[in-house]
């Protein structure tokens, strides 16, 4: 997994370069996805700037995806991508990490313990982002304390999943 900041003048080059590097028109290449990131910190050494004064395309112009961020404990992560597949995505990314919230920490002999995480990484069709979000609610309990956690996050472009984008296009033309 790679994640980049860059300037919005500069993301179409970046992107198409990613696309034609990684050959992610290629299936099971990989995916690229820009998100759109409103507040940065800790690169005061760049400018940012563009925003003001250039024509900015809305997300729903742009892209028809939404990006579910689970967080569960280690081992339920196939129980995430179980249930999301169930309804209707066709798979995801894990990544490892570890908590470090209030119901994650336990002592052991006075020392404590900061369980492993996981995290699934779901990009998904935004008209079946509720039904997705659901069903992994569901299966792993997230309404439950300790559990984990998921959020979603509007998806602007995306490279990578031709496949997907060209049984879109089919129904628009």
């Amino acid at each position: 997994m790679i994640i980049t900041l860059i300037a919005e003048q500069k993301l179409d080059d970046v992107l198409s370069a990613i696309g034609r590097t990684g050959r992610l028109n290629e299936k099971g290449r990989g995916i690229a996805f820009v998100i759109d990131a409103s507040r940065t910190a800790g690169i005061v050494h760049r400018s940012v700037t563009g925003m003001e004064g250039g024509s900015r395309r809305t997300m729903e112009q742009e892209c028809s995806y939404d990006l579910i961020v689970t967080i569960v404990n280690k081992g339920d992560s196939e129980k995430v991508v179980e249930a999301s597949r169930n309804s209707g995505a066709e798979g995801g990314t894990i990544l490892s990490g570890r908590g470090t919230g209030i119901h994650e920490q336990a002592k052991l002999f006075g020392l404590t313990i900061e369980p492993e995480k996981e995290l699934v990484l779901t990009l998904i069709k935004n008209e079946l982002t509720s039904r997705v979000l659901e069903a992994i609610v569901d299966e792993i309990q997230l309404n439950r304390p300790g559990k984990g956690i998921a959020f979603v996050i509007k998806v602007e472009r995306v490279v990578g999943i031709s496949h997907l984008m060209e049984t879109d296009a089919g129904k628009q033309g």
